[in-house]
């Protein structure tokens, strides 16, 4: 019996150290934060956000909700953008961030253009 029980210790530490260890990829990319409007005119709109360390740039894009135009996705470093040409009424402004490993969740702030 003893000997069984010896022989199954070492068959079963012989088989652990032979499974392949996975470790996950950490790809968290922080969204972005404290999104501000920081000026306005007629059709026009500039934001501001708090980036992050771990993203490299940052996608943003915006919807018009009268007719649900959405604009093509534009890729900026900084961490401001300025939007120019919109219609006036509602539209929903969405930041994103890049980073090496992934992208963060979206950030959505509705505004209401004047013209």
């Amino acid at each position: 019996m003893n000997k069984m029980f010896v022989f199954l210790l070492f068959a079963l530490q012989l088989a652990f150290a032979f499974t392949p260890f996975h470790e996950e990829a950490d790809c968290h990319c922080p969204s972005v934060a404290n999104v501000q409007k920081t000026g306005s005119g007629s059709g026009s709109a500039s934001w501001s956000w708090t980036g992050s360390l771990s993203a490299t740039s940052y996608e943003v894009w915006y919807t018009r909700r009268s007719d649900g135009y959405t604009s093509q996705p534009v890729t900026v470093t900084a961490t401001n953008t300025a939007f120019s040409g919109l219609s006036g009424g509602a539209h929903t402004f969405y930041f994103k961030s890049l980073c090496d490993g992934g992208e963060s969740q979206l950030i959505g702030v509705e505004d209401i253009i004047e013209n």
